[in-house]
């Protein structure tokens, strides 16, 4: 039924474009993700195991979260790809992670003079966020799917870990620490999503597009390349025709950072099928009927 419901939303687009019509108001057909960008990071600090926990807890659609590599190849969870000395206690400057050992970055704690929400002791590892999940499994508590982008930016490659070596230690660990709960990979830079793509082959893919390089994608070509379920791209480049055309490709559009409940609301009427937004609680309470409608839509359940 959901198929064929998206069947008929996704003719009614085309017909409009081509006779020159507005496109055709979305109150919810095809709506059906709130994720919830770096956790619930307005009840925790970003990224941090609290955060996207919590995300949980509040039953986001989903949570996404940055990992990087450490100098001993263990995947963390952090934003930047150094060391912010506002976050943490002791550090005068910014500091790569990719320069530090894990246990080198255990013993640097995260501050709380610049924080009014609580925050963890330090950072977070990617196999201790999937310890936390299983458990959450095997206790019968809610679990939600895992946005996991590898941080991998062409203009920052000089202070990211190499591509191959990032992709295969995210990998091993996916294999080590086996989860029932969905992961999907999403990337800026679409050659790690086809490196990480040799390791895991039926992980799903997103395809994280920065503000402004909307209009230069040749959309055939990525899709027949990389095989993605979703595109990502920065809210503010969106256009009907391009949502119209990946939704008759059986393609969702997720952008980010949507933040604005205006801006939100016109988004779902042109038809996209989720937000990634730091304010998960404010989305999921003005959602909630379309959310419960279009559960069916919804790609990790199926």
């Amino acid at each position: 039924m959901a198929h064929f419901i998206d069947s008929i939303f996704k003719t009614l687009i085309f017909v409009s474009l081509s006779l020159g019509l507005a496109t055709p108001a979305f109150s919810g057909p095809v709506f059906w993700e709130v994720s919830a960008h770096r956790g619930d990071l307005l009840a925790y600090r970003e990224n941090s195991m609290s955060a996207l926990i919590h995300a949980m807890e509040i039953r986001a659609t989903s949570v996404e979260f940055d990992v990087h590599l450490t100098k001993d190849g263990v995947p963390v969870i952090y934003h930047d790809y150094k060391l912010n000395p506002d976050d943490f206690i002791g550090l005068t400057k910014p500091v790569l992670i990719k320069d530090l050992t894990l246990a080198e970055l255990k013993l640097i704690p995260y501050s709380t003079h610049l924080v009014t929400r609580p925050s963890d002791t330090n950072l977070t590892t990617f196999e201790e966020l999937l310890l936390a999940v299983r458990k959450r499994e095997r206790q019968g508590r809610h679990t939600i799917p895992l946005h996991l982008e590898i941080k991998s930016e062409k203009e920052f490659l000089h202070e990211a870990a190499p591509i191959d070596q990032l992709a295969k230690a995210i990998s091993d660990v996916i294999n080590k620490i086996e989860i029932k709960t969905p992961i999907i990979a999403r990337a800026f830079n679409w050659d790690v999503l086809t490196e990480f793509r040799k390791h895991q082959p039926t992980i799903p893919r997103v395809l994280l597009v920065d503000r402004g390089d909307w209009a230069k994608i040749d959309f055939p070509q990525a899709i027949k390349e990389y095989q993605p379920i979703a595109f990502a791209p920065n809210y503010q480049d969106l256009t009907a025709e391009s949502i119209a055309y990946l939704r008759a490709q059986n393609i969702d559009v997720n952008p980010w950072p949507v933040n604005d409940p205006i801006q939100a609301d016109k988004l779902v009427q042109l038809g996209v099928a989720g937000i990634t937004t730091d304010h998960p609680s404010v989305f999921l309470q003005r959602y909630e009927s379309v959310l419960k409608q279009n559960a069916c839509l919804n790609f990790y359940r199926k």
